[in-house]
C-alpha cells in the first residue's frame, strides 16, 4: 500500500475568485475523483492543520491519501498537476510503501 501526504494553503489566485468560481472549478475536477476511486486511491484523511501544532509545518490544510500501488499514486498525483491545482495552492507532497515502525526504526539505526 502506498501512502501520499498532501500539505497545502490556498495561493492569492483562489483567494481571489468569487465562491462560485471555486465551485465551478472543485466541480470540474469530479471526474477524477471517481476515476481515482475505481483505481482504488482512497482520501483517508482531509484536515485542518491545528495553529498551536508543535513543530508545526507552514500549511493550512493537509490530507492522507491511500492508494493500491505507486502506479496509482503517481497516476494522482499527475491528475493533481492535470487539474491545475498547483495554479491555486502552494502544496508539497511525500509518497511512499507502507512500512512497519521497526523497518523504519531499524533504518534509522543502521544509517
Amino acid at each position: 500500500m502506498y501512502y501520499t501526504v498532501v500539505l497545502w494553503t490556498p495561493k492569492l489566485a483562489w483567494l481571489d475568485l468569487s465562491p462560485e468560481e471555486r465551485g465551478t472549478y472543485v466541480g470540474s475536477i469530479g471526474p477524477a475523483m471517481q476515476k481515482h476511486a475505481a483505481m482504488g486511491i482512497d482520501i483517508t484523511v482531509m484536515a485542518t492543520n491545528d495553529a498551536d501544532t508543535d513543530h508545526r509545518a507552514p500549511y493550512s490544510y493537509f490530507s492522507i491519501v491511500q492508494s493500491p500501488d505507486e502506479a496509482a499514486a503517481k497516476a494522482f498525483e499527475a491528475d493533481v498537476r492535470a487539474a491545475g491545482w498547483y495554479d491555486y495552492f502552494d502544496q508539497v507532497n511525500v509518497r511512499g510503501v507502507a512500512r512497519s515502525a521497526e523497518e523504519v526504526i531499524g533504518e534509522h539505526i543502521g544509517m
